[in-house]
């Protein structure tokens, strides 16, 4: 058994949070650690993404243990979307779990959001602004 393992995130105390977030050491030069990975564990925040991504390839929100990856392509996809229906939250505990989420997600993806629109923008990627906006 290697002798640098670290105890497990996921047991009978974290299941009480509504994310855990998983950082995995970053080899930019801006920062030490990125986000490798988010479970969501809270059922108000598995119901918001259900209605974001709902018909979204490869993207289940009802499964038990809802994971997502780095570099978290689907929230770049949906963003649009997900602000749209964060905004129109009205169940407090649900914002509050929302909020999080979205305050990391959005950390881990604002150069890419930023590139995006960019791209959008100066008609480079047409053909992706149609397909994205209807993913």
């Amino acid at each position: 058994m290697p002798t640098d393992l670290t105890v497990p995130a996921e047991n009978s105390e974290s299941s009480q949070y509504a994310l855990i977030v998983r950082y995995a050491k970053s080899y930019s030069f801006s920062r030490n650690l990125s986000v490798n990975s988010i479970s969501i564990q809270s059922d108000h925040v598995k119901k918001f993404l259900g209605g974001v991504f709902r018909g979204y390839p490869g993207t289940a929100t009802t499964l038990q243990r809802v994971e997502f990856h780095s570099p978290f392509t689907s929230f770049i996809h949906r963003w649009d979307r997900l602000i749209k229906a964060k905004d129109e939250i009205t169940d407090p505990t649900t914002k509050e779990h929302v909020d999080l989420l979205h305050e990391i997600i959005y950390k881990e993806i604002a150069s890419n959001l930023s590139e995006k629109q960019d791209l959008v923008k100066n008609g480079v990627i047409m053909y992706c602004r149609y397909a994205l906006s209807n993913l």
